[in-house]
């Protein structure tokens, strides 16, 4: 079984050491804070899910002939059988 000293041995270069020293380094530094969603933020996120429906529903209208016929096609084929 590979201990954590071994593994340390063989996968950390110089460079991987200093970056994993940098980005810890940070993580005393973090204060927590309340986070909020301001106004703009809601409305953009509105707006991607008002567009992702159209953009959906746009889709349907689109590709409903060849939904329909190839529905209909798989019903008469198996009504002949």
């Amino acid at each position: 079984m590979l201990s954590l000293s071994s593994f340390l041995k063989k996968a950390a270069t110089p460079s991987s050491l200093l970056l994993a020293i940098v980005l810890f380094s940070f993580l005393p530094l973090q204060q927590a804070h309340a986070s909020y969603i301001d106004p703009n933020t809601g409305s953009y996120i509105l707006q991607i899910g008002t567009a992702a429906l159209f953009a959906a529903l746009y889709t349907v209208k689109l590709f409903w002939k060849n939904m329909v016929a190839s529905v209909r096609k798989l019903l008469t084929k198996n009504r002949e059988k």
